[in-house]
C-alpha cells in the first residue's frame, strides 16, 4: 500500500469518527435540554398548582371571616 493512501485512509477515519463524536454530543446536548425543559415544565404546573391553592383557601378563609 502506498503511504499517500494510508494518510487518506487514516483522514478518512479521523473525519468519521469527528463526525460520531460531534452527532454523539448534539444528541447528548438535545437530551439534557428536553430534560432541562421537563423539569421546568414541571416546576411552573407546581408552582401554579400551589398558587390554585393558595388562591382557594385564601378565599375560603375571606368568605369565613365575612360570615
Amino acid at each position: 500500500m502506498d503511504a499517500r493512501e494510508d494518510n487518506k485512509d487514516i483522514q478518512m477515519l479521523k473525519e468519521e469518527l469527528w463526525a460520531r463524536q460531534t452527532t454523539a454530543e448534539i444528541i447528548i446536548l438535545k437530551r439534557d435540554k428536553t430534560i432541562e425543559d421537563s423539569d421546568l415544565l414541571e416546576e411552573i404546573w407546581r408552582n401554579n398548582t400551589r398558587e390554585h391553592e393558595v388562591e382557594q383557601k385564601l378565599k375560603k378563609e375571606n368568605s369565613l371571616a365575612w360570615e
